[in-house]
């Protein structure tokens, strides 16, 4: 997209409309052509958007700037601009996909010089109306006009008398698609009245529930007053169902009504009507978002999913606190809770009082273990001298926790930052690590709540700690105090997984570029052009749609590209590394590939903090909805980033009496075996429900297929002792990390290929990777996927990395 020409005109345009408030005023952005790139200025006026709907013509694709005048507010009314992108129903698909990525670019150009109430997209001339834009920008109930209100009246009457002529039930057909993801009303009348209701201003309805009457028939179930904890008692177990909330969200001095999307599919729901229940909820989001404006959607798989917090966080793109189900214990001589994660003070008060005013007064603070005091944590020192002053604290048999205030770089200024450091000494014994690791976490959300940190890190030895380490771990980037760039550079391990840089300074200069605020440089691709060595073959900006005709299908690359995840308001950057295998690649140059990856993924995560990986084997396989999955570890329909999608997988049986079925193949893709499936399954569904931490698969000597080689409670170090080096492995291990005042379990596959396995082993593993990570994806829904060539590399801060880093526009 090209602002160059036109960025002042544009920035002065959008101006005119801020600053306008008697006679409100509208701009219209569009392009000089139907095939350029350049957006510019089509017109301008005054008024509402009554005034300027004759320019939105059915193949066009243009974006408005304009006011919006909210409902009544005690004695004002108050106007609100709003950015509208408007794609009409004949606009080429090459076209929606440029503005989908155009309307985010001109939102981040014109919101610092415009007070931007939010965005909102229109595919058609209904969604066009004052009332949709004036739910979109106060998330408030709008009762209804006289005329609307005799309109819906005589729309009632006249379906009535069709109904009295016996028509079949109407069915919703989704704009996007048809078959499986329609679905039809048993009274559509009595649902969209409901609905309807729930809108209204004065109505004390604030919950609507549908269920399924029949495998494609939809009914409205029930609705009520009672709020969240009346609505989440229909959410059983069984259940399989949709609802809309009216939920009161306080913003400043001000309370909004906002409506929230529910979907519950309990955990005894059989697969089918899981996969049908997917299929269907975009069409009813979409049929509902029509008569009442949704600020949000919630999929929720369990009871976990569901409180009036995260409600709260989903409507307010914030963490909230205060929910009983994550809330730390705050009284110091509370039992402890059945969770093993609870920790307790010695001293709550006298704790509570240094954090208080600590960051005016101290800039570190140790906790420890007395053994007077058990498993209560204590003050073992605080101070203002840095990490020097810590150090004494530090000892080998000992596990610590300090908080520390670090002088961070930013551009020309410096901040100091706080991070949390959980010590674990070399010689502490395993269960008192296996202890550091259950309050380490919510030791974090403890201190945050007083002291804003800005990362966490643990250390298991002196080397882990230094100034510079823990700036790198604050910045997401390599420190160095010499200056000397080279000196930063990763050391890579010699032997037959090195790789070689043909230039590697271009190398460096050009992963660096990808970060850089301002940048248009937004993916670069490497490959082995004419030798071993790996070069920097092309960069440039855009996503898969620019660099997809570069791959082919006889050659080997690797793409670093950035992806923006909205949230909130916000646009989020995040890097993936994308693996490229042509179909056409020699088996020699896959093995050399397998080699590279996992080195070359460390060597970009220095200088581009990378938030997955992911390989691709065909060209089907590579599209922007893949890349968004891997990173959320969530399905995308729509434009709508949604929890997992549970569904039934498929894969090849074998017996225990050894009678395989073979390995089947299905749309070119190798499906996992497995000598007992049952056994795999119930393994990861103990997993799932918290009663183990990790879960390790591999191989029988001389078989092929996959069997559990074990499971445990424990923390990294105890999985890490099964990962023997003639073995090829595969795990899930849970990473509980802290999110905001939530702790998270997140899912990570992990790859073990030890280094005395031997190469026809390592080919196998190689195979059997992907469809294994899909098929665990499917019954868990996984966070990110990390590939472990050495024991020494597996750690906490590696997983943290790994399913984190990201880059906020």
């Amino acid at each position: 997209m090209s602002f160059t020409e036109n960025q002042g005109e544009i920035v002065g345009s959008a101006q005119e409309v801020q600053s306008s408030q008697n006679k409100p005023k509208w701009v219209l952005f569009g392009y000089a052509s139907e095939e350029s790139e350049l957006v510019k200025v089509v017109e301008k006026g005054e008024g509402f958007l009554s005034t300027v709907l004759s320019h939105f013509k059915s193949d066009s694709v243009l974006y408005l700037l304009v006011g919006v005048e909210t409902v009544e507010e005690g004695d004002y009314k108050l106007i609100k601009r709003l950015l509208v992108t408007w794609v009409g129903p004949e606009v080429k698909p090459l076209h929606k996909a440029r503005s989908s990525q155009h309307r985010v670019l001109l939102y981040d150009l014109i919101k610092p010089h415009v007070k931007l109430a939010g965005e909102y997209q229109a595919l058609s001339i209904e969604d066009l109306t004052e009332e949709k834009l004036r739910g979109k920008v106060s998330g408030a109930k709008v009762e209804e006009s006289d005329e609307e209100r005799l309109k819906r009246a005589a729309e009632l009457d006249a379906s009535k008398r069709r109904k009295g002529s016996a028509a079949p039930a109407p069915v919703f057909q989704p704009t996007s698609g048809s078959g499986a993801s329609s679905f039809s009303w048993a009274d559509e009348e009595a649902a969209k009245a409901a609905v309807e209701e729930l809108r209204k201003a004065h109505s004390s309805l604030n919950w609507v529930l549908f269920d399924y009457q029949d495998k494609t028939v939809i009914r409205m179930a029930a609705k009520g007053s009672g709020g969240i904890s009346e609505f989440e008692s229909h959410l059983t177990g069984d259940a399989c169902v949709f609802g809309v909330l009216a939920v009161k969200v306080q913003e400043g001095d001000f309370s909004t009504v906002k409506f929230l999307f529910v979907s519950w599919a309990g955990p005894e729901v059989k697969p089918p009507v899981r996969a049908r229940s997917s299929q269907h909820r975009v069409a009813l989001y979409s049929y509902v978002d029509k008569i009442v404006t949704l600020a949000g959607e919630l999929q929720a798989l369990s009871k976990d999913d569901f409180s009036e917090s995260i409600i709260l966080s989903k409507l307010t793109g914030s963490r909230q606190l205060g929910d009983s189900k994550e809330k730390v214990s705050s009284k110091s001589t509370a039992k402890t809770e059945t969770s093993s994660f609870d920790f307790h003070f010695a001293d709550e008060e006298s704790v509570k009082s240094l954090l208080t005013n600590f960051r005016e007064k101290k800039n570190w603070v140790v906790f420890g273990y007395d053994s007077g005091h058990g498993d209560k944590l204590v003050t073992l020192g605080s101070g203002s001298g840095g990490l020097e002053e810590v150090e004494p604290f530090l000892k080998e048999e000992e596990v610590v926790y300090f908080v520390l205030g670090v002088n961070t770089p930013e551009g020309e200024y410096s901040l100091i930052k706080f991070i949390l450091v959980t010590w674990v000494g070399p010689s502490v014994k395993p269960m008192f690590k296996a202890r550091s690791s259950q309050h380490r976490v919510p030791l974090y959300k403890y201190v945050n709540v007083q002291v804003p940190l800005s990362g966490e890190s643990q250390a298991l030895s002196r080397d882990d700690l230094s100034n510079d380490a823990l700036i790198q771990k604050l910045l997401g980037s390599r420190a160095t105090s010499s200056g000397d760039p080279k000196a930063a550079a990763p050391k890579r391990t010699v032997g037959s997984n090195e790789f070689r840089f043909a230039d590697e300074e271009n190398a460096k200069s050009s992963i660096q570029e990808l970060r850089k605020d301002g940048s248009k440089t937004n993916w670069v691709v490497l490959g082995y052009p004419d030798s071993d060595d790996i070069k920097v073959l092309h960069k440039g900006s855009g996503d898969i749609s620019n660099f997809n005709s570069l791959l082919n299908d006889d050659s080997i690359n690797y793409v670093i590209t950035g992806v923006d995840l909205k949230e909130g308001d916000y646009t989020i950057t995040k890097f993936i590394l994308i693996t490229w295998v042509g179909k056409d690649v020699k088996p020699m140059a896959k093995a050399r590939s397998s080699q590279h990856r996992n080195p070359l993924y460390k060597y970009v995560n220095t200088y581009c903090q990378l938030a997955g990986e992911i390989q691709i084997l065909s060209r089907e396989g590579l599209s922007n909805q893949a890349l968004v999955e891997k990173l959320l570890g969530a399905k995308t329909v729509q434009g709508e980033q949604t929890a997992p999608v549970h569904s039934s997988p498929t894969v090849s049986k074998r017996s225990t009496a050894g009678q395989s079925s073979g390995v089947h193949k299905e749309a070119g893709e190798i499906k996992v075996t497995f000598s007992n499936e049952e056994e795999v399954k119930s393994s990861l569904e103990k997993y799932k429900n918290s009663q183990s931490n990790w879960v390790l698969l591999g191989y029988e000597t001389g078989k092929t297929e996959l069997v559990i080689l074990g499971s445990g409670s424990g923390n990294l170090d105890e999985l890490k002792t099964s990962l023997k080096d003639d073995l090829v492995a595969f795990a899930v291990y849970a990473y509980i990390t802290p999110e905001g005042d939530y702790k998270v379990r997140k899912n990570v596959f992990i790859s073990w290929v030890g280094p005395d396995v031997k190469p026809l082993l390592k080919a196998r593993s190689s195979q059997d990777r992907l469809p294994l990570y899909k098929y665990i994806h499917k019954l868990l829904g996984l966070h990110g996927e990390i590939q472990i060539l050495a024991r020494d590399t597996l750690t906490e801060n590696i997983l943290l990395e790994k399913i984190t880093g990201a880059r906020v526009q």
